[in-house]
């Protein structure tokens, strides 16, 4: 009786120390999911956000194209006013005064490039933006790569060490088994010295 109240307390003990480790395996994994999903949400966010700045720096881009065309054509026609003029160099004073009119028409030449160099800093301040949440998601997402990775060792120590319990829990209702077996056949063994010891009596009593 003894010894299969040992085994009982020792089962018993394994099986709790089971429910703590699965129950402990189960708050992690639960608490993992919810950081994971807090990340995804934030993975998320940062795409959305992504795609709104890729989509300002393709209007952007489109933008500068246009301004681009617009100042290659002041450009030439800057060009071009300055080739007459230099055509005309060796003519009359007076003719030579109606082209230099031209030459303010020139000035929006100024202003556009002005406007270009607007636009292209706000368009590498608007990379500068972009590579900048790619690095922060970049780093999250290998921090929570690294997390799992750590996570998913201590799980599968945990994961063994319960298999190994598990094991052990069989190991031990086999031969709770093999001992109540005994037990029983003790019993039996018991009931027949019982039984004889009572015929035995019987018979002696009779001879009495």
């Amino acid at each position: 009786d003894c010894e299969i109240g040992e085994y009982l307390a020792q089962i018993h003990n394994l099986k709790v120390c089971r429910e703590n480790l699965e129950n402990m395996i189960k708050s992690e994994h639960d608490a993992i999911n919810k950081e994971k999903d807090g990340i995804v949400a934030e993975i998320a966010k940062f795409d959305k956000q992504i795609r709104v700045l890729q989509d300002e720096l393709k209007v952007t881009d489109e933008r500068l194209k246009l301004k681009d065309e617009e100042i290659y054509q002041i450009k030439e026609n800057y060009e071009s006013q300055l080739e007459e003029i230099a055509i005309f160099d060796d003519k009359e004073e007076s003719v030579r005064d109606d082209f230099v009119r031209i030459i303010p028409l020139a000035s929006p030449h100024i202003r556009a490039t002005s406007s270009e160099a607007k636009m292209e800093a706000k368009r590498e301040e608007q990379k500068k933006k972009i590579s900048t949440k790619y690095k922060e998601l970049q780093d999250k997402v290998h921090n929570l790569c690294n997390k799992l990775f750590s996570t998913r060792e201590v799980l599968l120590e945990r994961d063994s060490e319960i298999a190994r319990l598990q094991n052990e829990i069989k190991n031990n209702e086999i031969s709770l088994n093999n001992v109540l077996v005994d037990f029983e056949n003790l019993k039996q063994g018991y009931k027949l010295v019982e039984d004889e010891l009572a015929l035995t009596h019987h018979e002696n009593h009779e001879m009495k």
